[in-house]
């Protein structure tokens, strides 16, 4: 069975990073590098698209440097090109970098990995997927101080996918698509809560009229429809 292809915007988070291996909180760019298991992931994640779609338009990511590396990997990956120093010249599809989708500000918390930090994260992300808007981390970014700088982004996105009749990679970061998914799609509630948006999983969105009812196919590798 083929794949489906029409101005989709496949979000995928970046691989594992340092930080992450160290469980800290590193959400200011430009932020920690890829381990040698986050190139894994995103060279997996890479190949893994060719089964999403079958047209892919263009490539983007956020400045943080994980997602610019995981970006760079999957879509050298997704075209079968030797991933040993990529560049951007050796690609078919087009890559850049936007801004606005960056991870949400940890605030206070950051650089921590404390089981009290992880607390205080667990507490704002809860609040989030109930539906506050204004809940943050001490010091950090609300819910709604994200949304405000991501959405039009995501909606230029959406906008130049739909008009081109193809698919958009998005590399981002695991808080940001949770809350991308809770405020932007109709995934799930228990879909959201229950299921952990691993580094480099795919989330596929069908931007259907505007942000908050755009509908979701796959959510963190995990099929929908």
């Amino acid at each position: 069975m083929g794949v489906v292809v029409g101005g989709r915007l496949i979000v995928m988070r970046h691989g594992r990073t340092h930080a992450n291996a160290r469980a800290i909180f590193d959400t200011q760019l430009p932020g920690a590098e890829l381990t040698v298991i986050g190139r894994e992931q995103a060279v997996a994640a890479g190949r893994r698209l060719g089964e999403v779609t079958g047209r892919l338009g263009c490539a983007v990511s956020s400045y943080a440097m994980r997602a610019q590396q995981t970006m760079m990997l999957a879509v050298a990956a997704f075209e079968g090109v030797q991933v040993e120093a990529i560049s951007c010249g050796q690609l078919r599809t087009p890559v850049s970098s936007v801004g606005g989708i960056h991870e949400i500000f940890a605030g206070d918390i950051e650089g921590s990995s404390s089981p009290s930090a992880h607390q205080v994260y667990m507490r704002a992300m809860r609040a989030w997927l109930s539906g506050d808007f204004s809940a943050r981390m001490p010091g950090g970014e609300s819910a709604e101080e994200f949304l405000g700088r991501a959405v039009p982004t995501l909606r230029l996105l959406a906008d130049a996918a739909t008009a081109s009749n193809s698919d958009t990679l998005v590399v981002a970061h695991g808080a940001a698509i949770r809350l991308i998914g809770r405020f932007g799609t109709d995934v799930p509630d228990d879909v959201l809560r229950n299921t952990y948006v691993n580094n480099a999983s795919l989330t596929v969105i069908e931007p259907r009229g505007d942000f908050g009812q755009w509908h979701v196919s796959r959510w963190a590798d995990t099929p929908l429809d």
